[in-house]
């Protein structure tokens, strides 16, 4: 998709949290944001099922109903398949067949794991 300079360059970099998806020799990672402020010890996330993270805006109760979570902080069980169909389902997007408002990964791993909340 195109999109203005300014806004390409800001979130360019963002589209590398997809490989933690291929980091296979993790059986488990707790993904944290360079701008998560940790407070206390997060040791209890590692027993957190694969996908496992905190709903997107769930503070500013900005959107009621919504359901998208924040990939700021996400527990997640890496795997080479996993990645490659992430990378694969990202390809196969079109200007046609998404949101005006993909610009990063958060909203890619939204549309692809539509179902989070209820998976284990």
């Amino acid at each position: 998709m195109h999109y203005e300079p300014n806004t390409a360059s800001t979130w360019r970099n963002c589209w590398t949290k997809l490989h933690i998806f291929n980091q296979t020799q993790f059986d488990k990672i707790v993904f944290l944001d360079a701008d998560i402020m940790v407070l206390k010890n997060l040791d209890h996330l590692f027993n957190c099922p694969h996908m496992t993270s905190c709903l997107d805006g769930e503070y500013f109760n900005i959107w009621p109903g919504w359901d998208h979570f924040n990939s700021g902080c996400i527990v997640i069980e890496p795997s080479n398949e996993l990645y490659n169909k992430i990378l694969d389902f990202a390809n196969s997007l079109t200007e046609d067949n998404i949101p005006e408002y993909i610009i990063a990964d958060q909203e890619i791993l939204n549309l692809y794991f539509k179902d989070w909340p209820t998976q284990t």
